[in-house]
């Protein structure tokens, strides 16, 4: 049997819209310039305080932005993530085709999609405390 792992962001679902609008909330409510989605996408994969950092020239600046973006990521941009086309149609043949399919995500996020476990992180194999040890 093979075990094929999807990572969610930027793999199954598009991270873009809930962390560039997350960054926007942040600068602001700081009185900093707000760029476009389009404009942040750079921000989407390396460290986010670095990132903060670059966009408002302080340290301190950016701790203050970094405890604005998680106000509003953690209860809407978390959830602004889009599929990515397709991915849908695909995960739905895979349990057919006699492939075990798990999702990683590093940040304790993790979704079920009737597949038969849910990784939360790619270097931990231990899956969801909600869910049954599965062995390949």
């Amino acid at each position: 049997m093979r075990i094929i792992y999807f990572d969610l962001d930027g793999t199954l679902t598009d991270p873009k819209a809930g962390i560039t609008r997350s960054i926007q909330y942040a600068l602001e409510r700081l009185g900093q310039p707000v760029p476009t989605e389009d404009q942040l996408a750079w921000c989407i994969g390396p460290p986010l305080l670095a990132s903060l950092k670059k966009l408002v020239d302080t340290e301190a600046l950016a701790g203050k932005a970094l405890l604005l973006y998680r106000e509003r990521f953690s209860g809407i941009g978390l959830f602004e993530n889009e599929v990515v086309p397709g991915i849908e149609d695909t995960l739905l043949m895979l349990p057919a085709s006699g492939r075990r399919t798990m999702f990683t995500k590093g940040p304790p996020i993790f979704i079920n999609l009737a597949f038969p476990a849910v990784y939360l992180n790619a270097s931990s194999p231990e899956p969801a405390p909600s869910l049954p040890r599965q062995h390949a």
